[in-house]
């Protein structure tokens, strides 16, 4: 299984992202309540689902030699 994550960069941003997006839902179901919440969950899905199809890498799959066969 390959890692998503390339760099430790990488994976400090997702943490930072992560924690993030999990704060936003949690103040505003706090602060406005159960539907806000939800509100702000499929708000805050749909910007995340955005940044990641349209900020991808620019970079193509590593290509991988097949094992050494004799057969």
């Amino acid at each position: 299984m390959q890692n998503p994550l390339r760099s430790e960069a990488e994976a400090y941003r997702f943490v930072l992202v992560a924690v993030g997006y999990f704060g936003v839902i949690v103040v505003a179901a706090t602060v406005g309540g159960l539907w806000a919440g939800i509100v702000v969950f499929v708000l805050a899905s749909i910007a995340v689902l955005g940044w990641v199809l349209f900020t991808g890498r620019k970079e193509g799959p590593r290509q991988v030699a097949p094992p050494f066969s004799l057969l």
